[in-house]
């Protein structure tokens, strides 16, 4: 159950926010769409009885409602903020005092000293909470000090942090602390809300919140004994010593020094439930945890740049590797087919071995053309449909009418698409069918074969299929990565912490030491890649181009 120590629901001093007048169905309606279940209306400088018991009498079955009060102190001169809570039992009594003390005076105007509000309050039960440290205007150690001096209960003086951390903070040196909304802004309670102080045994009235922060034993065992537990046994410490220990079915939180054996209480506990079906993690406590956890070093970091958008460019870098040359025919090969006569009269008849090969590289390219539309406009598509600040700008008829027309658009280059992949085919089919009549009519007649093609449309289209799968590759290993940014914690007033992990893709010229490489190669073998892939390029018009590809292919590691 939540718990809001600190609420405004009337603007009372000219500095408030007009959006803390709330009327109490606005109140009722936005509490009972949160997990607040018990709520301080501290007004500055001021109480209203009537106002409080509507509120009261609106969320009773949901929300304890207390009375209280955040008033203006002046001690030595200073200004700090003082709230007082009190028992709602004693609300009308409270009232009274807060009438009596104001008479004369206005919210604005209004101060009181530490002294004049113990006399005042503490005989109708109060909590008192302090702005404290970093929550101004804030009392100092020393006006703390003489509070708690003033008060008949001590423990009902509590330190009021700016947030979870701090609070925290505060409570682990030893300070009784909570904090509040402070709310400005109704509109925004149910957000805020879920940041507020989460009680982990169900409080029942004011009185029992008292209790529990005097740490009452009674109190805190017939909360206890309200909650679901099971009593376990365990063997944390070997077989021979047996333990037997209660688990409730909410937070449970084991207290001990270092050494005293929480950790093997926890992997006991790990096996218990893994043993009945439970899925579980047991997170240990190390000096190194932050290091492991975020993997400071890179000992274990791996990354696919694909998952950056960016090309792996594998078939691409495949092709390379395995590209050979592809040879012109040769004058000689001519010479030797129309040198020889031809004398079988089977072969004289047989026409297509006289055909001419047709072109497939611009039908290949004109294919391509066709897939890179069409995947960019399919991208173009998915865009469009889930796009949000497009739709609120467009509207949802126009963006149906674009939809449409780019269904049909792509309707027709899918059937473009396979009109051209059958061109395409049907070609090299073509080819491959004239070139399988001249090879076997020159096995069966014994007649040289004769050439085909010049072969200089495919030495030449090899080495510009190679230059574009150079052009690719380089394209990827120029693009840059957004750091990694993973968040890791708040530091209250410090800030937050982030862990950032930078990324670059190896040009062959990038030197910085305190970069590393991923997936457990060597920084040598990256540069010798990139800087072969240059000499390729720039051998690539060349008769070395296919020397320098096998230097690329012995790349090692």
């Amino acid at each position: 159950m939540k718990i809001d120590i600190h609420t405004h629901t009337k603007k009372t001093k000219a500095g408030d926010s007009a959006n803390r007048n709330i009327s109490p169905e606005r109140f009722d309606e936005i509490i009972r769409l949160t997990e607040v279940k018990v709520l301080a209306i501290t007004n500055h400088n001021h109480f209203d009885l009537s106002q409080y018991q509507e509120i009261k009498d609106k969320v009773e079955d949901v929300c304890q409602i207390w009375p209280g009060i955040e008033l203006d102190v002046i001690e030595d001169g200073r200004r700090a903020h003082l709230i007082v809570i009190v028992n709602p039992i004693k609300a009308k009594d409270f009232s009274q005092k807060v009438k009596y003390l104001l008479d004369g005076t206005t919210a604005d105007g209004f101060t009181i000293s530490l002294d004049e509000t113990v006399t005042n309050f503490d005989q109708l039960d109060p909590i008192y909470i302090v702005h404290y440290y970093s929550k101004k205007p804030n009392l100092l150690d020393r006006d703390v000090d003489k509070l708690l001096s003033l008060v008949s209960n001590d423990k009902r003086v509590l330190k009021e942090a700016t947030n979870s951390i701090a609070a925290g903070i505060y409570i682990s040196h030893g300070h009784n602390s909570i904090y509040g909304s402070d709310v400005h802004d109704w509109n925004d309670y149910q957000q805020i809300s879920r940041d507020l102080p989460e009680l982990r045994l169900p409080v029942e009235s004011f009185e029992q919140f008292c209790l529990l922060l005097e740490k009452d034993v009674a109190t805190i065992d017939t909360i206890l004994d309200k909650k679901t537990k099971e009593r376990i046994q365990l063997y944390p410490f070997g077989v021979a010593e047996l333990m037997s220990i209660d688990i409730y079915n909410d937070i449970n939180i084991l207290f001990g020094s270092k050494g005293t054996g929480k950790t093997e209480i926890l992997r006991a506990l790990s096996r218990y439930y893994s043993e009945l079906g439970f899925k579980k993690e047991v997170y240990e406590s190390s000096s190194k945890r932050l290091e492991e956890v975020y993997d400071l070093k890179g000992q274990f970091y791996d990354v696919n740049v694909e998952s950056h958008g960016i090309d792996e460019c594998t078939i691409e870098l495949k092709l390379v590797r395995n590209a050979g040359e592809k040879n012109v025919t040769s004058i000689s090969a001519y010479h030797r087919y129309f040198s020889v006569e031809e004398t079988n009269k089977i072969s004289r008849k047989l026409k297509i071995k006289n055909l001419t090969q047709l072109d497939e590289s611009s039908l290949e390219r004109n294919f391509e053309n066709v897939i890179l539309t069409k995947e960019q406009l399919a991208k173009f598509h998915d865009f469009i449909s889930s796009d949000k600040t497009l739709l609120e700008i467009i509207g949802q008829e126009l963006l149906n009418d674009l939809n449409e027309v780019l269904d049909r658009i792509l309707e027709k280059i899918k059937l473009e698409f396979r009109n051209r992949i059958l061109d395409l085919r049907g070609v090299s089919l073509f080819n491959q069918l004239v070139q399988v009549f001249v090879e076997e009519i020159s096995k069966k007649t014994g007649q040289p074969q004769k050439p085909i093609t010049t072969g200089f449309s495919e030495y030449a289209s090899n080495r510009i299929t190679i230059e574009r799968a150079l052009n690719k590759i380089e394209c990827s290993i120029a693009q840059s990565i957004e750091p990694q940014i993973s968040y890791v914690g708040d530091l209250g007033e410090k800030g937050k912490l982030y862990c950032k992990t930078n990324l670059v893709i190896q040009n062959g010229s990038f030197v910085d030491g305190s970069y590393k490489p991923v997936k457990n190669v060597n920084k040598n073998p990256q540069k010798n890649v990139s800087n072969q892939l240059k000499l390729i390029r720039h051998h690539l018009y060349s008769n070395t181009l296919f020397e320098k590809i096998t230097e690329f292919k012995q790349v090692e590691g």
